[in-house]
């Protein structure tokens, strides 16, 4: 979708909204790869990787590639490419534009936020085009309704995405209506009593200003058949 015709259909993304549902559930996460599987958002991965057969994944903003060492963890058979920009580190692809190749699972964690909106429904679009039918594409981004969370963490965040308009514009481009979408907080695995009681605090605070204290969110859209 281009951005044109993104605001040409701007009534369509406000019907979708009406349509959204706040997520309730909020997922724990980290990234520390020895106490990883322990952790919702790995189980919940799991569990959307185990529906395919030898999964062929393309992970874009792919960074160090952290990914697939993380399902390398689930014990799964699987087909692993990368798309990113960086030079750093040897990916399959370095432009989303090249890629011609079909895919069941397709990945952006904390990419979008990186992005413009144009870019964005392009990066989203292209998503669409290269799923098999019955894949899911994985989004993962910062919670808007976090205080502060999207600009004080990177200064190369320039978008704010909110749950529902994500929602809304993966229904334009044509995914299924079943889209889960998680809350998730980041926190160590392991708190010793000073930082519990500081985490208890910082949850009620934020429930008490009207705030979120989830950080991100996870969603996983479908392109059904």
């Amino acid at each position: 979708m281009e951005i044109k015709e993104f605001y040409e259909r701007y009534w369509e993304l406000i019907k979708f909204r009406n349509d959204f549902r706040p997520p309730k559930i909020v997922l724990q996460a980290w990234d520390d790869e020895k106490t990883i599987k322990n952790t919702d958002t790995y189980k919940i991965l799991l569990e959307c990787f185990k529906k395919y057969n030898n999964p062929h994944i393309l992970d874009i903003g792919a960074d160090d590639r952290l990914l697939k060492k993380i399902i390398e963890l689930m014990d799964l058979k699987f087909e692993y490419k990368s798309l990113d920009i960086s030079k750093d580190i040897k990916h399959d692809y370095s432009d989303i534009k090249i890629v011609v190749d079909k895919f069941d699972l397709v990945t952006m964690f904390e990419l979008i936020e990186h992005l413009t909106l144009e870019i964005t429904l392009q990066y989203l679009s292209k998503a669409f085009e290269i799923l098999n039918d019955n894949g899911s594409l994985i989004i993962s981004t910062p919670n808007i309704d976090h205080i502060n969370q999207l600009w004080k963490q990177d200064i190369t965040h320039i978008q704010q995405y909110p749950a529902k308009d994500i929602y809304s514009i993966l229904r334009m481009i044509g995914f299924s209506k079943d889209i889960e979408i998680y809350r998730i907080n980041l926190v160590l695995p392991r708190l010793n009593f000073k930082k519990f009681v500081i985490e208890k605090i910082r949850v009620n605070l934020n429930k008490l200003l009207g705030t979120d204290y989830a950080h991100g969110i996870l969603i996983i859209a479908k392109k059904y058949e």
